[in-house]
């Protein structure tokens, strides 16, 4: 039986002018996920990947870590990322139109966030985010 394995890129370089290039914890990361295919004797036999350096990258990673012959990894377009933003922008409000409690979460959204918060919280949140090595990673 075939089985399809997608894997996202590691953690790119967040808050950085190069956002296209994975921080030192997702260089980690793509190695851990090699390591783990290993370790649950998966070899791939096709290894697919975006068009972006911090998807080439992960595969690469991963593969080198997996420390069997994987190969060669070939790149399409067709897994570039998406303007996530752009397409909530475009989408939430046809969702809205259809489904009530899509429509109560946008009215939450569009409140206006207390002075406090803006780019701390999400700082915050984004720094405790798993580590390499926790549970579930």
């Amino acid at each position: 039986m075939a089985e399809l394995l997608l894997v996202r890129h590691g953690q790119a370089t967040p808050f950085e002018a190069d956002t296209d290039r994975l921080s030192p914890l997702g260089q980690a990361q793509a190695r851990r996920v090699g390591q783990w295919l290993a370790a649950e004797g998966l070899t791939p036999t096709h290894v697919v990947h975006g068009p972006l350096i911090r998807q080439r990258h992960t595969a690469e990673l991963a593969a080198q870590a997996a420390g069997v012959l994987w190969p060669l990894p070939s790149a399409d377009p067709r897994l570039a990322e998406y303007d996530g933003e752009g397409l909530m922008r475009v989408l939430a409000p046809l969702l809205a139109a259809q489904d009530p409690g899509v429509a109560a979460w946008l009215a939450q959204l569009r409140q206006p966030l207390p002075p406090q918060s803006g780019s701390g919280p999400f700082r915050a949140c984004w720094k405790r985010w798993p580590r390499v090595g926790s549970p579930g990673l």
